[in-house]
């Protein structure tokens, strides 16, 4: 335990969710290497710590500060994203807990999915050589991804009771959404189906 007394504990654990997370986002956005390991380092050290303490905090963290570099960050910060998320696959069933803490949950986002996509994101391209860092990590990330389902499939306590009916309705909630932000006037009709559910 952090403290002495459960008081003490909740107000760490408000301090973290609070300030501390404001901060590390705010500073991820500051330029330079060091930083950015250092921020990465961070969020990878309090998810071991706290992961079940702040689920919507690490959400916020993978798709503002992983994903954002992997999309637009310089080459260097995008090697060190990569870099992390390698280091956060290879943590003990940490995809497994990904997929059922978050995919499987309706009020969270796919964030299994958006993980997995970034990692393989360079996995092979025309813009890069084949000597390229990011290239080389995307491809340990393949193979990472693919032993861990395979380690999964094989372990027959894993399996996530209505995970296929919920990814469904998912499915449909982003029709409606696609529709919704497209102006598409039909989304009303998808959305009336999902009510009906």
């Amino acid at each position: 335990t952090w403290g002495e007394g459960e008081e003490e504990e909740e107000g760490i654990v408000k301090l973290l969710r609070g300030e501390c997370c404001k901060n590390l986002l705010l500073l991820s956005q500051v330029e330079g290497l060091e930083y950015t390991s250092l921020i990465l380092r961070i969020i990878f050290t309090m998810f071991l710590k706290t992961r079940n303490l702040m689920k919507l905090q690490f959400e916020i963290f993978f798709t503002s500060v992983h994903l954002r570099i992997l999309e637009a960050g310089s080459v260097g910060a995008q090697v060190l994203a990569l870099e992390s998320l390698l280091e956060f696959i290879d943590s003990p069933k940490a995809l497994t807990e990904v997929y059922g803490n978050y995919d499987v949950d309706l009020d969270c986002s796919n964030l299994y999915v958006s993980l997995v996509q970034g990692l393989l994101k360079f996995i092979d391209s025309d813009q890069r050589t084949e000597d390229d860092e990011r290239t080389r990590l995307s491809r340990l990330g393949a193979i990472a991804v693919m032993e861990g389902v395979c380690v999964r499939m094989q372990d027959a306590n894993c399996v996530v009771s209505g995970g296929s009916e919920v990814k469904k309705k998912k499915d449909r909630i982003q029709i409606v959404v696609d529709n919704f932000n497209s102006r598409n006037k039909n989304w009303r009709e998808a959305a009336g189906d999902l009510v009906e559910d």
